[in-house]
């Protein structure tokens, strides 16, 4: 076997490709220079930084400094290579502390930058959203996605050998019961059946909880088509004298399955298990991007590919759109726009506290309600009052945010990272995760009531899970 395979090219070039991707998984921490988790904000997706290899016709690997400046139309932080700083880059250099294998406490990483902090200098692939390091993302990434398939090949394998092999060695009702559930199983779309228990699992596990449900999860289905062919080979070579004589001799069944009659079709179970681990790296990179598999701070390809995709919908007429982090472009400044100590709304702050009881919104009183009528805002936001309330204390996310959104005109809230522009947005849509939730204030939308006539509607008082919201949510008010 292994003499026909090193005669087969194709073979030969694709396990180097898979050796490479392995020597990823266990060398992750020392190929990648910045800690995955270092954030900084004003480096928020910088371009891929090319390393120069030459200088002056000498070999001196280096990168150019970054420049810095704020785009006076877009108000977006812009960098620009300066040549005139060139960083030396070098091989094996010191960087973050990690443990290699695990075990050995080290800081040498496969490449580095000299005299600056490599979070700070070097971006081989850029920066995503918060300003890390994309290649030490997805060297960590990669680590983690391919454990999860190989280890997730090895329980189906496990599985599969054992089941399979019992049903077609013993035969009669437990070879029914293990068909049954198999056909069962299979009968469910795969995708849906992964969907739906990835979904089950409490927002309250830790990554390392969800990361080996998500394993079993993955294993769930994958080892029933080798259950079904070992029962097949099985069935096929229980009768042999071979058989028969390992049981005269006095062996034991797991010893007859795993010692006389899984070698005699090992070719095939290792083209299978060969198949099913990019099958099921696929399907934990399906499941985290979805959103229902791995979540942040965890890494891994699914991850990151739910962060990076960015789809723009241009919405129709009669539409509100609020921005996740929007900012002024211009068009319109409301200069009823309420400051609360020369800070953006709800910039209060995270604020420590006892634990306080929720409280009902208010409701909507004659003035606002007037006087959204008075000046034709689709959206009028009055008081608003986002809690986070958590075992520590109580975080003010939004404290006593109001403003209107006039027809056709843009409004833009502008503030830092962090200070509840996007609490403000998920307010209005009812989306705030658990433990927040509106604690005062009122939401007031003008749309069709359903007769002709324009009606309010303090979405506040609504239920996030009902009928009408769910009406709302992408048919008046879109999300970006």
């Amino acid at each position: 076997m292994w003499w026909r395979f090193r005669k087969h090219r194709v073979a030969m070039v694709s396990t180097v490709v898979v050796f490479l991707f392995y020597l990823v998984v266990i060398f992750a921490d020392f190929l990648a220079y910045s800690n995955p988790l270092a954030s900084e904000a004003q480096r928020s997706l910088l371009p891929p930084q090319p390393i120069h290899w030459f200088d002056g016709g000498r070999l001196s690997p280096h990168v150019y400094g970054l420049a810095g400046r704020r785009d006076p139309v877009t108000f977006k932080r812009v960098y620009t290579p300066d040549p005139e700083k060139k960083i030396p880059v070098r091989f094996f250099a010191k960087g973050f502390e990690y443990h290699l294998f695990g075990l050995i406490p080290t800081n040498r990483h496969f490449i580095g930058v000299e005299g600056a902090p490599a979070e700070e200098t070097l971006f081989v692939l850029g920066t995503d959203e918060q300003g890390r390091d994309l290649w030490s993302r997805l060297m960590y990434g990669t680590q983690i996605s391919l454990i999860i398939g190989l280890v997730g090949v090895a329980m189906s394998l496990i599985l599969g050998i054992f089941l399979g092999g019992i049903s077609g060695l013993y035969g009669g009702v437990l070879d029914t019961i293990i068909q049954r559930v198999i056909e069962i199983l299979r009968s469910i779309p795969t995708i849906p059946l992964w969907m739906g228990l990835a979904a089950a699992l409490p927002n309250e596990w830790s990554t390392m909880q969800v990361y080996f449900a998500i394993t079993i999860i993955i294993s769930l289905v994958g080892w029933t088509e080798l259950a079904r062919v070992v029962r097949g080979r099985f069935l096929s070579l229980r009768e042999e004298d071979f058989v028969m004589a390992a049981e005269l001799a006095g062996c034991g069944q797991m010893r007859i399955i795993f010692t006389h009659l899984v070698p005699s079709f090992l070719s095939h179970i290792i083209a299978a298990t060969t198949l099913a681990i990019p099958a099921m790296i696929i399907s934990e990179t399906s499941l985290s991007f979805l959103g229902l598999g791995l979540r942040p701070p965890a890494i891994s390809w699914g991850v990151l590919l739910q962060q990076a995709q960015n789809v723009p919908e241009r919405p129709g007429p009669g539409h509100l759109t609020v921005a996740a982090d929007p900012v002024d472009p211009g068009h319109h400044r409301d200069p009823r726009l309420q400051l609360h100590g020369g800070r953006p709304p709800g910039c209060g702050g995270p604020v420590r506290t006892l634990r306080a009881e929720s409280r009902e919104p208010r409701a909507v009183d004659e003035k606002s309600s007037a006087m959204s009528r008075a000046d034709g805002s689709i959206l009028s936001v009055r008081d608003l009052k986002t809690h986070f309330f958590q075992d520590e204390g109580t975080v003010r996310a939004v404290d006593g945010a109001s403003f209107d959104v006039p027809r056709r005109k843009t409004l833009g809230i502008v503030g830092e990272s962090g200070c509840g522009k996007s609490v403000t947005a998920r307010s209005i849509l009812r989306i705030v995760e658990r433990p927040g939730r509106i604690v005062g204030g009122s939401i007031l939308l003008r749309r069709d009531a359903g007769d002709g006539e324009a009606g309010e509607v303090d979405l506040a008082g609504l239920d996030p899970a009902g009928y009408e919201m769910r009406q709302i949510r992408g048919g008046d008010i879109g999300l970006i």
